[in-house]
């Protein structure tokens, strides 16, 4: 055998392959949040911005008109002042960059966490890339410019800290939960899923300890059962770490804030919270959850048959979360990591990986280094061409023009008799408006659609403008005392593909069909006029 040939068989061919499937993941990532602009960026930027030039969060709401004066509390203030400061340092695509190492980390951790559990192989390895590439395209319209990342990496830490507790019973591993949620606390309002886990974790545990005198180890796993001293100590340090939360610059306001989510309007009118039988459907997410809990029922199927256990830990966190991903697409990637681990495991072990032998002999070495160079030539040319078509973006307030209203900005910017109009805005726009034009006040923006107003929340006095009394529609617009609309004017028909419209016999004309009443109306009215309007905005101004 040639020299240079022995030299590159001494490479561990795992750790390589391993390296450019995190590439892989890497492009992934990156070619999505280059596709698009966020709307909560600009807000989140303008936030940033504002806490590091004042050394201070926000308290008192100065943006919106229906809320002025109002309290409120901005729970991600510590990832908006490092985004901002990202921002001012690395511009645009330092942030892409950042974000997409984020999910690049949090897919390392799990690894790691997969690979301690059980021994592995380089079967088990393909196993989890494939199962992981699977989750990522699932998860992946949650990810972009979107803060929920941090949350998401925080997420995988406390599960982590969790089952290395359940595991060795070594009360030491609980310290890390104190500073855990403290910084979770300062960086984004997803801390409080680490009370809901807790007590679930909790719960089992105390139902095991039952359990475990009434029903045989032939079909529950006890492995991993504590006592009611262990039970009470995790009790103890989860209680701690949840007080660190009141030392946070808001304190106790941060928990006012945050029970205002309690009006669940708002799930039913952003996208990313809507169920997951909401049309159009997320199929890749639909898939994932069904192969989930199919993995589950087998599970339980298996350990009636008395040739699997059941744990009840994994079962109770998978059923709940797996619930959470069908009640709101935006729980899809907490699914993703609590389910991943448990998948590999129960496939691994019911496919018997690790005894899996080749059924070809390999005859000659340069054979396989040739099957192997091939696969990271696959992954590098993949990698490749998802970067290639990546939209490279260095300001994303001009370069994502064609899906803001940058010009309907600049024209009541250019005409100054309009300042001192109300102006009702675009509920997707408000992020993108509090930084392209700060010195105009807003009816709505992302920040905040389901605070208190009134009776309800902000997002259904917004939408309470899409009435179709033209008489109900006039009193709120007097009620606001609005001179000024700026609305969506593009006209984007969904074209439905040859499953939805003869298997699930979804009417094309039927979802495409718009109904604005508020247009409408104003279209109608005497008293409005269009001062401005283009393919994707409108702009009607009152007549004086």
């Amino acid at each position: 055998m040639p020299k240079n040939i022995n030299i590159f068989t001494k490479i561990k061919f795992q750790a390589v392959l391993w390296l450019f499937f995190y590439l892989l993941i890497f492009s992934i990532c990156f070619n999505s949040t280059a596709s698009y602009l966020d709307p909560d960026f600009g807000w989140h930027l303008k936030m940033g911005q504002e806490i590091i030039n004042t050394g201070a969060v926000p308290h008192i709401n100065t943006i919106n008109y229906t809320l002025a004066g109002a309290r409120w509390v901005d729970h991600e203030w510590l990832s908006e002042a490092l985004m901002y400061k990202a921002y001012t340092v690395t511009g645009y695509q330092g942030i892409e960059i950042i974000l997409s190492l984020l999910i690049v980390l949090i897919l390392f951790l799990l690894n790691r966490f997969i690979k301690k559990q059980s021994e592995t192989s380089i079967y088990s390895d393909y196993l989890i890339m494939a199962l992981e590439i699977f989750a990522l395209i699932a998860a992946l319209p949650s990810f972009g410019i979107r803060l929920q990342e941090i949350g998401l990496l925080f997420f995988l830490l406390l599960i982590l800290i969790i089952k290395n507790y359940e595991k060795n019973k070594n009360y030491k591993i609980l310290w890390f939960l104190l500073p855990l949620l403290y910084l979770w606390s300062n960086l984004h309002g997803t801390f409080l899923i680490a009370f809901f886990v807790c007590g679930i974790f909790i719960g089992v545990k105390i139902v095991e300890l039952i359990l475990h005198k009434k029903i045989p180890e032939k079909y529950l796993d006890y492995t991993n059962i504590l006592t009611g001293k262990q039970i009470s100590i995790f009790f103890v340090f989860a209680l701690a770490a949840g007080l660190t939360t009141l030392l946070t610059p808001y304190g106790g306001e941060l928990y006012s804030f945050l029970f205002t989510y309690s009006n669940t309007y708002y799930m039913t009118v952003i996208a990313e919270w809507w169920p997951q039988w909401f049309f159009p459907y997320s199929y890749a997410q639909l898939l994932f959850i069904s192969f989930t809990l199919s993995i589950i029922c087998l599970n339980i199927y298996l350990a009636l048959k008395k040739s699997k256990k059941i744990d009840l830990l994994d079962l109770a966190l998978i059923l709940i979360f797996s619930a959470m991903a069908l009640k709101s697409r935006r729980h899809t990637q907490l699914l993703v990591i609590i389910s991943l681990p448990i998948i590999f495991v129960f496939i691994k072990d019911f496919l018997d990986l690790n005894n899996l032998k080749p059924q070809v002999v390999e005859k000659k070495s340069l054979y396989k280094l040739g099957g192997k160079i091939f696969i990271i030539i696959i992954l590098i040319l993949i990698s490749a061409g998802k970067l290639a078509d990546s939209n490279s973006v260095k300001n994303p307030f001009q370069d994502f023009c064609g899906s803001y209203p940058c010009a309907a900005i600049k024209f009541i910017q250019d005409n100054p008799q309009y300042n001192s109009y109300k102006l009702y805005n675009n509920y997707a726009w408000g992020g993108f408006l509090i930084w392209t034009y700060p010195t105009r006040q807003l009816f709505i923006d992302g920040r905040m659609p389901q605070a208190n107003y009134e009776n309800y929340s902000l997002l259904e006095e917004y939408k309470s403008f899409y009435d179709k009394d033209a008489i109900k529609i006039s009193s709120k617009i007097n009620k606001h005392d609005i001179k000024l609309f700026m609305l969506d004017n593009s006209d984007n028909k969904m074209k439905l593909s040859w499953l939805e419209k003869y298997f699930f016999m979804i009417d094309e004309n039927k979802v495409n069909e718009k109904k604005d009443e508020l247009k409408d109306y104003l279209n109608t009215s005497a008293e409005w006029k269009i001062i401005y309007q283009d393919k994707l905005s409108v702009i009607y101004a009152k007549n004086n």
